[in-house]
């Protein structure tokens, strides 16, 4: 692995076909999307890189903790470079607003 690979987050396939066997079983009409997280037992993580300080690991541990409590994932707002508030600290995960890629960050210099 390259030394600086940490991590990698995996879709639990399986999570997701059980949710939809089950959906199938009861006759309901299967979801155009799915959305879904640490939280929800639908992300895993690759194994650690062999780079990763312990440092490192434990700083990626913890964040995976908060993820799958729930805990919100902003400290603060992000702003695009036009000065449009993106996200607030009270965004929350699944927020439909963090589907949208029609901006670019404050400090990066460009349009889309």
């Amino acid at each position: 692995m390259p030394k600086g690979f940490i991590t990698g987050a995996e879709l639990k396939w399986g999570t997701i076909y059980k949710s939809f066997a089950g959906m199938i079983a009861k006759g309901e009409k299967l979801p155009n999307m799915v959305i879904g997280g640490y939280d929800q037992d639908m992300v895993a993580s690759s194994p650690f890189g062999a780079g990763v300080s312990e440092a490192g690991r434990n700083a990626a541990t913890a964040a995976i903790a908060d993820l799958k409590a729930g805990k919100p994932i902003f400290v603060s707002g992000v702003k695009s470079n036009s000065g449009k508030v993106i996200t607030s600290k009270d965004t929350g995960l699944y927020d439909p607003s963090l589907e949208a890629t029609d901006y670019l960050v404050e400090g990066i210099v460009g349009a889309v």
